[in-house]
Order: structure tokens, then C-alpha cells, then sequence
């Protein structure tokens, strides 16, 4: 169904550029970007590529200009640098951090969110940044990274921390909005519906690949689902908390999620998983789970020990540090199971894009799990 990790791999590494980046450096970035984008767009970037400084990195146009003058199609490379303030994607205009998450910040600084986005489709990619210290933690309110609004760009290999947000402090989709998140990382996010990320009525992101550790919030410290037909596949959700009826790394209320893969382990509190209701329940299948919360709450029932499903120790080097590398398991049983969960490691300068095959198993069950909004409007 997905790449599984190789035991004993090690997650991804921090990227540092270089403290001067000469023309030689910046065109075989560049380059690299270019593929990146036609790779995970999925479509021929035919637009122009602009380089974008920030004050700190003195070069190019600044984001918020490059921004407005941009046309669908163009690519915006990030020079590395920090970069203050709320932006407003556009259709079509892909922002790639050509050296790298570690090195392209984009920073709120504590006002609304990162990035905001409405009406995109996968032809505008994000990639290759940090975005942080974005706030959206009035009622009703979410993203403090990216706000998407009936939008479906195609979000990789970013770093999301240091969010506050009401509904998912990281990622928030909501109204339409499909998504696809893979090869992040979350971390050290806080709200009150999905630390990490919250998907809210006609929604089915897929979530592929991810590392989201250490977030917190009342219900679904890792991911909320309310009527959205999310695809979670092969991602590592470690030490998050939510309260006691709240899932811990998945909360799903009238969703029919395929959950797949995923290592979901060392919740500080509450069960892993959690239902509010058993209307379109999800679908659990092949995950590892292990804490001390539990496996399942609310209306979900038992699935250890069913559809491939185990609770293991992934006996992971010091996953609180970051150091996913993985002991070896027992033979048997356990090994089998740890085998094929949770995300694989990846170059953070040269992220791969989606498996076809990933994209294959997302989009049938798009078509064939509608969330229960959708499927009510339909004639």
C-alpha cells in the first residue's frame, strides 16, 4: 500500500545550506525545485521562476510583492531567510524554500496565520519551508500555519511548530477542501480540535508520510476528522495528548477515514483513537499502536488484533529527540507488524514525491467514501 521503513532507517535529517550560496549553488537548487514542483503538482510548471529574498538573505523581490505579481504557473523560490508575516496564496503559484525547511522560516509572529488559501488547486505546491508562530485560536477559527478554504494544493516536506489554533493549529482544510500533506513534520503544536491538523465537513485530505509528534489538544492532539473522508497512510504520530474522550492521534466524528499504517505510539494522554459517534465509521487497518492511554475510545471499537492491527513497542532509538531509528523488533509476529507502519525517512533538500500508487488508493477512496455532507446534498 505504501513504502514502509526500512528498520533501523533514521528520520529525516535537518538541512543546512551553506552560508553563501553562489550563482552555481542557486541554479542546481533551482533546478531541483523545478522538478519538484512538475513531480508533485503532477502538471508542467510553464510559468516563470522568481527568486524571493528575505531582509535577512538582501535579494530578490519581497515575498508579499512577488506574491501579488505572480501569474498561474510561476514558481516563487525562497532564498533561505526568515520571513515575517501573513501571506495570501495564489491559484497556480507554487513557494518552494530552494535550501530547504531549516533554512526558509515563515514566521506570523503571533498574528493569524502563515499562509491562507482559497480556491487552489495541486498546481500550487508548498514546499521546502518552516512556517511557525502562527495564531487562529478564536472559536471556529484554525490554521495558525496554512488556513485553506476549498483548496487543494499539494503541501510537502515543511516543518509546522509553535502554532495555536482552534481547529488544527498546523493545517486547517475546511468546505471542499482535498488536500495533500505528505512528508511534513508537525510538531509542538497546540488547539482545541486537532493539534496538528483538522479537516471540517467535505473534506478528504491525504495525509501520507508525515512525522507529527508532541502536539496537544482537547480532541485529536495529532488529527481531527468531522465529515471528512481523510486517507491517513503511513505516517508516525508520537507522544501527542488530548483529554480522556479525545484521541490522542486520531479523532474522527462522521468520518469515513481510511487509516492505514500508521505508527501511533506514546500518547501522554488519551486513547489513540477515538469516535464521538459510530455514524460512517472509519477504517483501521495495519497500524501499530502502543501507550499508555489505550488503543481505541468513544464509539470506536476494539481493533487490535484485527485487519492487521497490533499493539507493539517500535522501540525507537529517542523518538523524543527526533531520533526515529528503530531497534530490532522480535522475530515473528512483531516484526511482521512493525514492518509496514509509520513514515519513511526522506532528503529534506530532495523530497520523492507521491507514490502513483498512494494517489491510486487516495482518489478511489475519495470516490467511493464520501463524507456524510456530501453525500446528504446529493440528488
Amino acid at each position: 500500500m505504501h513504502h514502509a521503513p526500512g528498520r533501523g532507517s533514521k528520520g529525516p535529517r535537518p538541512f543546512r545550506a551553506p552560508a553563501r550560496m553562489g550563482r552555481g549553488n542557486l541554479a542546481r537548487l533551482a533546478a531541483a525545485c523545478l522538478s519538484l514542483t512538475i513531480a508533485l503538482s503532477g502538471s508542467p510548471a510553464l510559468g516563470s521562476r522568481t527568486f524571493v529574498g528575505s531582509v535577512a538573505s538582501q535579494g530578490g523581490p519581497g515575498l508579499a510583492e512577488a506574491l501579488l505579481a505572480a501569474a498561474p504557473g510561476d514558481s516563487l523560490l525562497l532564498l533561505p531567510g526568515l520571513y515575517k508575516g501573513s501571506f495570501t496564496l495564489r491559484r497556480g503559484v507554487s513557494l518552494i524554500g530552494i535550501a530547504g525547511p531549516d533554512s526558509t522560516i515563515l514566521d506570523a509572529d503571533g498574528g493569524r496565520y502563515v499562509l491562507f488559501g482559497r480556491g487552489l488547486d495541486s498546481t500550487t505546491v508548498i514546499s521546502g519551508l518552516t512556517l511557525r508562530n502562527g495564531k487562529r485560536d478564536h472559536a471556529n477559527s484554525g490554521g495558525g500555519g496554512i488556513y485553506l478554504y476549498g483548496s487543494s494544493p499539494v503541501i510537502a516536506n515543511n516543518v509546522f511548530h509553535g502554532h495555536l489554533g482552534y481547529l488544527g493549529a498546523g493545517l486547517y482544510c475546511n468546505y471542499g477542501s482535498h488536500p495533500v500533506a505528505a512528508f511534513n513534520r508537525f510538531h509542538d503544536n497546540e488547539g482545541y480540535l486537532g493539534g496538528a491538523i483538522a479537516a471540517y465537513v467535505d473534506c478528504s485530505p491525504l495525509v501520507y508520510n508525515n512525522i507529527i509528534t508532541r502536539n496537544r489538544a482537547v480532541s485529536g492532539g495529532g488529527v481531527m476528522l468531522l465529515n471528512a473522508a481523510a486517507v491517513i497512510l503511513g505516517n508516525t504520530i508520537l507522544g501527542n495528548s488530548a483529554a480522556d474522550s479525545g484521541g490522542a492521534a486520531v479523532y474522527c466524528n462522521a468520518s469515513p477515514a481510511l487509516i492505514e499504517g500508521n505508527v501511533m505510539a506514546h500518547h501522554e494522554s488519551g486513547p489513540a483513537v477515538y469516535w464521538l459517534s459510530g455514524e460512517a465509521p472509519a477504517t483501521l487497518r495495519r497500524n501499530v499502536v502502543w501507550g499508555t492511554g489505550g488503543s481505541h475510545g468513544g464509539a470506536c471499537p476494539a481493533f487490535v488484533g484485527r485487519d492487521g492491527n497490533c499493539e507493539e513497542d517500535p522501540k525507537y532509538v529517542d523518538w523524543a529527540s527526533g531520533d526515529l531509528r528503530s531497534l530490532p523488533p522480535a522475530s515473528g509476529a512483531s516484526a511482521e507488524c512493525l514492518a509496514h507502519a509509520g513514515a519513511s525517512a526522506w532528503d529534506p533538500l530532495r523530497p520523492p514525491a507521491v507514490p502513483d500508487s498512494v494517489l491510486g488508493v487516495w482518489r478511489r477512496w475519495r470516490a467511493e467514501h464520501p463524507p456524510a455532507a456530501s453525500a446528504a446534498r446529493r440528488p
